[in-house]
């Protein structure tokens, strides 16, 4: 095999004079003659080919040695393999030909040689291309122009609905074009709305070949689905030679397409000037607006083409219209920044007070988007920089949510109001805390912004630096002296918010302030749990060391360890116990420390809980044990440890349920296992009647309802309603458990 791919003749020669195999072959196929094939190695072929070497075997691909030899180029090898009547017309797994692959690739020659020996030359592949598809696609004109003699076919789509000329137009191939117009090809065929080649040509700007096609009578106002034009596209893609052609010959330059876009509006997207010129001379209509009510020069404007704009503004465009969503030309410039388009409009007294839909007007755009320069315009302009939003956002609120602390500056110095609230309560203040803005805060608080004011919901400036980990912005507040144990409407404080958010830098300055650690929101929670609940541990360590009440409870019960167990935190836990908190205390549901543990799988929680002697037996208000909990979440290791030091796992819950019930409901399959080794109650039924069997069967857990059959359970006991296994099966279709209960004699009837 090597010596083949490689081309060591005499070695080769060597091998199978000592009685190699030549028609032996890799796991993907590849037998000694398709390397010879592939690398051009024709002696060596000769040589095999002489000891007996299959020349039609193909790879696990389907590929042949012809086919090889057809795609590399390999002339003389070609010449070899079809005198000894290889098969020419054979197909690959993609159905592709010898002379496809010849055709791929511009072996004319080899071409030649195919159809002399009488090639298949319309066959297609499993794409339902053909030859003459492939040659074209590629541009190998000498091939096309073969195929085409030969009576290929010059009008047959592929699988995507182009045809050949189609393919020929959208790649630029003109001389491909030509040949298939002299065939006669059809230059207006084109199916499921694929682009005929008109379009394709005006598209990719290939002007010859629009020439060419015109000539043919190619239409050059046909319609899409979409209404676009070769006009439209030509336009927004900047082929100007092909734009006055189709303007000479009386295209229609006022037409929209379904989103209402003229070629005018195509132009204006791509800023192609020239061609905007053009249409201003024929007498486009230069106001146009798409379905959204977006005119050419609010495109301009948004794109920042000024010297489109300029020409726009000089022959009589409506620069003070709106969109649909009220936004005008100047709001779109602001929005983008294009400071010299924003002088232009200014120059021509646009009303840049103007607001749209949502209240914002040019300079809150500015303000917003970071515009400094802009900003400063319009207040040397007179822009009222005092108006809101209809969500009661000024622009110097929105200067604040993103930071731009120049834009700030400046409207502080003009007088802007930074004490006005927004619908939700918030002031520039509260805005800028929020989004960490220290130079912002910084510079409100000398102008004396209000900081203890608080937004709708009773958060104050320092409730959200603190939520948000904003430190430095918090050492401000504190040294101002804001109330840092105000309660928001929910009862959260300061102290409660860092705590839960993780901020320890934050905690310690409230510690050092002396803020409320015991303080509690309005369901009771105090800082202690929302840190245990987090998994904050160096938090609660804080807490912990200043003489936090580590056993409150909330108003549901909860407590620190309650919450620590069930969200899995062990170190917490851990720190928890070294200082005797209550472990088997119980919440309002009769869950304590260890059943939420087990609920959740925490093993390591279980095992300290162990250590300290907690009360496993204990039930909580619905009867349901630890060891319950365990099953039916499919813990298994728990569930081992708990049977180790004596759980009761046939106890019922009020329900009837047992702690094989409910592994047999999950599917926990070696739980169950597990359990029925050890002796439990697998027969025993709730208060319904519902056996393990039964739940086995309804939720499809057929390697449960096996052990459970080997064990000897009833699988012909009905529930209160009269169901047995096999209907429980059969009602959600587990047809391998109806099978199995067949199997073993169930009763169907």
């Amino acid at each position: 095999m090597l010596a083949c791919r490689y081309g060591h003749t005499e070695v080769v020669r060597m091998l199978l004079h000592k009685g190699a195999d030549c028609n032996k072959c890799e796991n993907d196929g590849w037998s000694p003659l398709l390397h010879a094939c592939k690398e051009g190695h024709s002696e060596i072929i000769k040589i095999l080919i002489d000891k007996g070497a299959n020349y039609n075997k193909c790879n696990n691909k389907g590929m042949s040695p012809l086919m090889f030899a057809c795609s590399y180029g390999h002339t003389e090898i070609i010449r070899i393999l079809v005198q000894q009547k290889a098969h020419y017309n054979a197909c690959d797994n993609n159905g592709w030909t010898p002379i496809m692959f010849a055709c791929s690739n511009g072996h004319r020659q080899i071409v030649k040689t195919l159809l002399d020996e009488g090639a298949e030359y319309n066959t297609c592949n499993n794409y339902k291309v053909f030859p003459v598809i492939i040659a074209i696609h590629y541009g190998h004109t000498e091939i096309v122009r073969m195929l085409l003699d030969k009576g290929a076919h010059y009008d047959k789509c592929d699988n995507r609905g182009w045809s050949p000329l189609k393919i020929a137009s959208h790649n630029g191939h003109t001389e491909i074009v030509k040949l298939l117009l002299e065939k006669g090809a059809d230059c207006h065929r084109r199916y499921n709305n694929i682009w005929s080649p008109v379009m394709s040509a005006c598209s990719n700007g290939y002007t010859e070949i629009f020439r060419l096609l015109l000539l043919k009578g190619a239409d050059y106002n046909q319609c899409y689905n979409n209404g676009l034009t070769p006009l439209m596209v030509a336009c927004s893609n900047g082929h100007t030679e092909i734009v006055k052609l189709l303007l000479n010959i009386g295209a229609d330059y006022n037409e929209y397409s379904s989103n209402g876009c003229s070629p005018f509006i195509f132009a204006c997207r791509k800023g192609n000037l020239e061609i905007l010129k053009i249409l201003v001379e024929i007498g486009a209509d230069y106001n146009s607006y798409d379905n959204k009510s977006v005119s050419p020069i609010m495109i301009a404007c948004a794109n920042g083409h000024k010297y489109i704009v300029r020409m726009l503004i000089n022959i009589g465009a409506d620069y003070d219209n709106c969109n649909n969503k009220g936004m005008s030309p100047i709001m779109f410039v602001c929005a983008n920044g294009h400071t010299e388009i924003v002088n232009m409009l200014l120059d021509i007294e646009t009303d840049f007070n103007k607001y749209d839909n949502d209240g914002w007007t040019s300079i809150m755009w500015a303000c917003s988007e970071g515009y400094t320069e802009i900003v400063c315009i319009l207040i040397d302009k007179g822009a009222d920089y005092k108006k809101c939003d209809t969500n009661g956002n000024s622009p110097i609120s929105n200067a604040c949510i993103n930071g731009h602390k120049d834009i700030v500056r400046m409207l502080l110095d003009i007088g802007a109001d930074y004490n006005k609230c927004n619908n939700n309560g918030l002031t520039s203040l509260t805005i800028a805390s929020c989004n960490g803005q220290t130079e912002i805060v910084r510079m409100l608080l000398d102008k004396e912004a209000h900081y203890n004011k608080c937004d709708n919901r009773g958060w104050s400036p320092l409730m959200f630096a603190c939520s948000n980990g904003h430190k430095d912005i918090v050492r401000m507040f504190l040294e101002m002296g804001e109330d840092y144990n105000k309660c928001s409407n929910e009862g959260f404080t300061p102290m409660i918010l860092a705590c839960d958010k993780g901020h320890t830098e934050i905690v310690r300055m409230l510690f050092d302030k002396a803020a409320d650690y015991d303080s509690f929101d309005n369901e009771r929670r105090t800082p202690i749990m929302f840190a245990c609940k987090s998994g904050h541990k160096e938090i609660v360590k804080m807490l912990i060391d200043k003489g936090a009440n580590y056993n409150q409870c909330d108003n549901a019960g909860g407590t620190p360890i309650l919450f620590a167990c069930f969200c899995g935190h062990t170190e917490i836990v851990r720190m928890l116990l070294d200082i005797q908190v209550d472990y088997d205390h119980c919440d309002n549901k009769g869950m304590f420390p260890m059943m939420l543990a087990c609920i959740n799988g925490h093993t390591k929680i279980v095992r300290m809980l162990f250590d300290k002697g907690v009360d496993f037996k204990k039930c909580d208000n619905n009867g349901r044990s630890s060891v319950m909990y365990a099953c039916n979440n499919g813990h298994i290791e728990i569930v081992k440890m708990l049977i180790d030091i004596g759980a009761d796992y046939n106890k019922c819950e009020n329900n009837g349920w047992t702690s094989i019930k409910c592994a047999c409901s999950k599917g926990h399959t070696e739980i169950v296992r597990m359990l029925s080794e050890i002796g439990a109650d697998f027969r025993k039924c709730d208060n319904n009647g519902r056996s393990p069997v039964m739940d086995a069967c309804t939720n499809g857990h057929k390697d449960v309802v096996r052990i459970l059959l080997e064990m000897g359970a009833d699988y012909n006991q009905c529930n209160t309603n009269g169901c047995t296994p096999i209907m429980c099966a059969c009602d959600k279709g587990h047809t391998e458990i109806v099978k199995m209960l067949f199997d073993i004699g169930a009763d169907y009837d």
